[in-house]
């Protein structure tokens, strides 16, 4: 089954702090005392630029960049309500920064498709048991998909992309890298696309 890359415990311990600190601005005053927030999956965050797209290689991991960001899941009372995102400012734990906490819809999404993921036999079937899962990131189509990897396969698990995207598949359907790259190079070629 893949994985995310794991952060270090005091890592993860100096971002918790930072998100809590955080939280009180987006969440509802609402809350009890008895309301439990955790921070639940932690996922290295990559882009594809537009640049990437004009490149005659179907290989995403020749593609895509390390934005250095990773995305963090918290949940409320054990419901995905919001996000935060971190960026290491150096080697120290508390160096740490994070540079936003949002109240998204993009939470309840992005654990929807976990759980398509862990329970969906094709995908774990083709991958190795050491295969690793990215969030990729594509500004340009708006969109956001789960990248899973291992030493010879890539599978992308769309999670959201904009309406007009109406060409790439649900998230409920998972394509090679080539598929992939495929469907946002019609895209492209299709609107006119200039970038």
């Amino acid at each position: 089954m893949p994985a995310f890359k794991q952060l270090p415990d005091d890592v993860l311990d100096s971002i918790t702090k930072r998100v809590g600190d955080r939280l009180s601005r987006i969440l509802p005053a609402t809350l009890g005392s008895d309301t439990s927030i955790r921070l639940h999956e932690t996922i290295d965050i990559w882009t594809l630029d537009s640049d990437a797209l004009i490149q005659p290689t179907v290989d995403l991991i020749r593609l895509a960049k390390r934005t250095g960001r990773w995305h963090h899941q918290i949940k409320v009372n054990n419901v995905p309500q919001a996000y935060a995102q971190s960026l290491p400012q150096g080697a120290d734990p508390d160096t740490w920064l994070v540079v936003g906490v949002f109240s998204s819809d993009l939470a309840k999404k992005i654990d929807e498709v976990i759980d398509f993921i862990d329970h969906n036999d094709l995908i774990n079937k083709r991958l190795a048991a050491d295969a690793i899962v990215r969030l990729l990131v594509i500004p340009t189509y708006h969109l956001h998909a789960f990248w899973l990897l291992d030493e010879k396969n890539q599978i992308i698990v769309i999670i959201e992309a904009l309406s007009e995207n109406e060409r790439l598949p649900s998230k409920r359907v998972f394509l090679s890298s080539s598929e992939f790259l495929s469907e946002l190079r019609s895209i492209r070629s299709a609107q006119g696309l200039i970038f």
